[in-house]
């Protein structure tokens, strides 16, 4: 540019451009749009559009380039010299950010094809799009997309009615009374047995012996077959709203159950529809999944870890270290709990973990507990252990006879457990 004036190249490309019209723009917004398009139909095949009454699709395959060629074949043919978009820099750096990482992708794509790599991962669902519901057995079970399964409220389980809340006990308010000091027992069946649970015990004993000055209650939102994944989404959709100044977390048996699926894969995970439908464009892809698995790092297993099962060790200890994150985040007191096991356990539950003997499956209990213990020390938390405490034939005594529950008098000495730890954390000003 010489005062004002276009060089005599500039002028010749914008002459050029006006001989030519709008034909060579036109046809090169077409070649841009399908090169950006086709990335995209690749990811999210098929492609769906949708604005208002009009709606399209767009499948991957050979149509897009085909089509992308023959409009570059009609701007060869139609177009002389450099007019139209495509000689412009802005296109071609913004095509070349996107192409070597498409291409890279693709690349990427078909080499774990070949190699035959395939890893699950959670389904996607949308919120308010999904009536998904899991088969549950017993008639006071719903099912729950999310968690599985949760209990019916007002429903009679075991000669038990169920409260309003959804849980095995007696009706609570969910939101805390002013001056009122809050337990709320978390886990798996062994928390929601028994009638009354030990939170029902544990409640009593609060109430004649109170810990501090302050009113206290205490009651369970434990739910039979729950394992710690289903506890920590349990907690981020229900308990966090009872306003718990301690929450215990008692699980351990369901999470090395065995199954063919984890829990962390079989249960979908909701999402807004965007984002929803971009994930499940992705879930379909290998190298988003090798992506995921690979930032989530591969799970370090234990010599006795033979078995398949529901939380795998190192999900499981992540699933604890949500929990006490969260429940301090909220500003509440965390205490693990191990779980505690006689010397035989029935054939029932032996079938259900399908190890190689007693002996196995005893061992990969005491694996999980440690696992507990671990997580306890890392995190600095409060742990009753109880897996330490109830053994030996006085221990035994407290079971029912499949080994895993309780007798009434093992809640009662669990209650008992609970309220002499929260004494002695008062004691020595931990709450």
């Amino acid at each position: 540019m010489i005062r004002g004036k276009p060089l005599p190249a500039e002028a010749n490309r914008i002459r050029s451009w006006r001989r030519a019209g709008a034909i060579p723009v036109v046809l090169d917004l077409l070649v841009v749009i399908t090169l950006l398009t086709i990335p995209v139909i690749w990811l999210m095949d098929p492609l769906r559009l949708g604005v208002g009454r009009f709606n399209a699709s767009a499948s991957w395959g050979l149509k897009p380039v085909l089509f992308l060629f023959l409009v570059l074949l009609v701007r060869r043919v139609t177009v002389r010299g450099s007019a139209g978009l495509l000689p412009r820099t802005p296109v071609k750096l913004l095509l070349l950010v996107i192409y070597p990482a498409w291409i890279f992708l693709l690349l990427a794509e078909g080499v774990l094809a070949l190699a035959g790599y395939s890893r699950p991962l959670p389904p996607i669902v949308i919120r308010g799009e999904s009536e998904l519901r899991s088969p549950v057995k017993y008639p006071a079970f719903a099912g729950d997309a999310e968690l599985g399964w949760v209990l019916i409220p007002g429903a009679s389980f075991q000669g038990r009615t169920i409260n309003q809340l959804g849980f095995l006990d007696r009706e609570v308010s969910e939101r805390k009374a002013r001056a009122t000091r809050r337990v709320i027992c978390m886990g798996d069946s062994c928390t929601a047995q028994g009638n009354p649970p030990y939170s029902g015990y544990l409640h009593e004993l609060l109430t004649e012996k109170p810990v501090t000055p302050e009113t206290w209650e205490a009651f369970n939102v434990g739910v039979h077959g729950y394992s710690s994944w289903q506890g920590l989404k349990l907690y981020r959709r229900r308990v966090r709203s009872m306003q718990g100044d301690l929450v215990t977390l008692f699980f351990g048996w369901n999470d090395h159950w065995s199954t063919q699926i984890a829990d962390s894969i079989r249960y979908p995970r909701f999402f807004s529809p965007f984002v929803g439908k971009v994930l499940n464009a992705l879930q379909r892809k290998r190298f988003y999944s090798l992506m995921v698995h690979a930032l989530r790092g591969r799970p370090r297993t234990g010599k006795r870890e033979r078995i398949r099962v529901r939380v795998p060790p190192e999900e499981y200890v992540r699933n604890l270290r949500k929990l006490v994150d969260e429940i301090r985040g909220d500003g509440a007191i965390p205490i693990l709990i191990t779980a505690p096991r006689t010397e035989r356990l029935t054939g029932r539950i032996i079938r259900a973990n399908k190890p190689r003997n007693m002996k196995e499956l005893l061992a990969l209990h005491d694996d999980y507990a440690d696992l507990t213990r671990r997580v306890a020390r890392e995190k600095k938390v409060e742990l009753l252990d109880l897996a330490t405490l109830l053994v030996g034939p006085e221990g035994s005594r407290l079971f029912m006879r499949d080994g895993v529950h309780f007798r009434q008098e093992g809640l009662e000495r669990i209650a008992a457990e609970i309220h002499a730890r929260l004494l002695s954390m008062a004691e020595r000003g931990a709450l």
